[in-house]
């Protein structure tokens, strides 16, 4: 499950549980009994800027968030399915410019740096997730966009 939050949206403990919640719901939507397993779950949640506060109350509650890589926080002590809590703007820049340009404040490096890779990309679903990506990163950077970069960067 990931939860990709909007850059202007905040993060709280009550959007934490929520996704979990829909993590949880998911496993039960199952066609048969355990059709989907328990140990494959996995939830992360997208945020541009880090959040202290989340961070806080998990604590709080007698968990942890755990810096593993630079920008990717481990929680643990909540709940036993793994989750975790992915900071974009403490990402490592030559790793996750897939990431780093959905934010509003994409760096050109960020944006050249994805368009070469998405060029590479030749599977059809593949393509289509690039669009995505990038359809969303030049309503939130259009500036970066249009006047940063030349026609021939562009995808």
């Amino acid at each position: 499950m990931v939860e990709y939050k909007s850059p202007d949206d905040g993060i709280t403990i009550d959007d934490y549980y929520k996704t979990m919640a829909y993590a949880y719901l998911y496993k039960a939507m199952g066609r048969t009994v355990d059709e989907i397993l328990g140990d494959e779950l996995t939830v992360t949640m997208v945020r541009d800027t880090h959040p202290k506060a989340l961070f806080r109350r998990i604590g709080e509650y007698g968990g942890t968030a755990e810096e593993k890589y630079p920008g990717v926080y481990h929680v643990s002590g909540i709940f036993n399915t793994p989750s975790q809590v992915i900071v974009t703007s403490e990402l490592d820049p030559h790793l996750h410019s897939s990431l780093r340009v959905l934010t509003k404040r994409a760096r050109i490096e960020d944006v050249k740096a994805f368009l070469r890779m998405a060029r590479e990309f030749t599977e059809p679903g593949d393509r289509r997730n690039a669009d995505a990506v990038l359809q969303l990163s030049v309503s939130a950077n259009n500036g970066v966009y249009e006047g940063g970069m030349s026609p021939c960067a562009r995808h």
